[in-house]
């Protein structure tokens, strides 16, 4: 009898604490339980009390799991490249709770051993232990869930901030250029920045004048990032061709490239230069 009080007491304390708490418990109690198996027979009764401290003890520390875990959760939204990783933690909040709640119900079944017979009460007690060790182990995968799923949001956080201070860095270190609008010499000679010569040349360009751009134009290597009508990250590759306006046409204009940039080198037509830019990403 004095087993039973005290089994009836421990499952009390579980069950007003678990409750108490809306479901989680805040303590230091050690999480490091390891998978239990299922007692023999004849040790059943001896191993009723047992088995209801560690499932005690698994429960609190599945708690606190699940505790951190929600909280990564909430911080994480919209700050992951992938948001697959917080839908499966996500799913591993929901699997641990409803093992929770199992475990909970399995702790309260110990009332109804009191005032039943040794034969029933023996029987109802191999019921308990043998459930409370399979909520034991469920709540331990729980843990191992929990942790794995959160060390992936973690993951997919930190790549996701390193992704944001790489466009940052590419953002302050490139050149910007707006490609106002298409068009030919009079929107040119409007000095409003880069126009769309692509409808003119029938090769996609871009240019601008020397005075009003050009000169100050990055060189091989930099990073241009365009805006306007045209847009993306480019590297300024070389300068493949330089024509003559007054001899050249269209269709010496070389092939082949994704883009280039056209301007009059020191404002001579004579030298009308033409420069790769490279895509990036």
């Amino acid at each position: 009898m004095k087993k039973r009080n005290r089994a009836l007491r421990a499952a009390a304390l579980a069950v007003s604490v678990f409750i108490a708490t809306g479901g989680l418990i805040q303590t230091t109690a050690s999480a490091a339980i390891a998978p239990v198996t299922r007692a023999a027979p004849d040790s059943i009764a001896r191993d009723a009390l047992p088995a209801e401290s560690i499932a005690s003890i698994r429960m609190i520390a599945a708690n606190r799991a699940v505790g951190a875990a929600q909280e990564l959760l909430s911080s994480s939204l919209n700050h992951t490249m992938r948001d697959s990783t917080r839908q499966a933690l996500a799913n591993a909040i929901s699997a641990a709770n409803s093992d929770l709640a199992a475990t909970l119900a399995q702790l309260g079944f110990t009332a109804s051993f009191v005032g039943s017979e040794k034969a029933a009460a023996n029987s109802r007690l191999a019921q308990f232990v043998g459930g409370i060790l399979r909520e034991i182990n469920a709540l331990a995968r729980d843990q191992s869930t929990l942790t794995t799923a959160s060390v992936a949001v973690k993951a997919s956080e930190a790549a996701r901030t390193l992704q944001l201070q790489v466009a940052a860095r590419i953002a302050a270190e490139s050149y910007h250029e707006v490609v106002w609008t298409s068009g030919f010499q009079a929107q040119i000679d409007a000095c409003r920045g880069a126009v769309n010569l692509t409808a003119a040349y029938h090769v996609r360009v871009i240019g601008e004048e020397w005075q009003c751009g050009g000169a100050r134009f990055p060189r091989e290597g930099t990073l241009v990032r365009l805006s306007g009508i045209i847009s993306g990250l480019y590297r300024v590759g070389p300068v493949v061709a330089v024509l003559n306006a007054y001899v050249d046409k269209s269709r010496d204009i070389p092939r082949g490239y994704s883009l280039l940039y056209q301007t009059c080198r020191n404002g001579n037509a004579h030298t009308e230069t033409f420069t790769e830019l490279i895509p990036v990403g």
